[in-house]
């Protein structure tokens, strides 16, 4: 009875090692880029958004006049 049981498990357990190996293999040569990944697992191609003009401009800053010029007091 043990005989029949142990053929299962262990043609269960050789079809899980080559699957794993397989599966170890495909990931390695993806890492390395010798293969391309699935279609469903690949990056979408996203295109760069182009970056938008804006002119640059000038921020007001008061402009130092008659008004604004600081003048030295001289204490005697």
């Amino acid at each position: 009875m043990g005989e029949g049981e142990n053929l299962l498990y262990n043609l269960m357990t050789l079809i899980f090692v080559v699957l794993t190996l397989l599966v170890a293999i495909f990931a390695l040569s993806i890492a390395t880029g010798s293969a391309d990944p699935p279609g469903f697992l690949a990056p979408a191609d996203t295109e760069v958004p182009p970056t938008p003009f804006i002119a640059p401009t000038i921020p007001p800053s008061p402009m130092p006049g008659a008004e604004l010029t600081p003048t030295a007091e001289v204490e005697t």
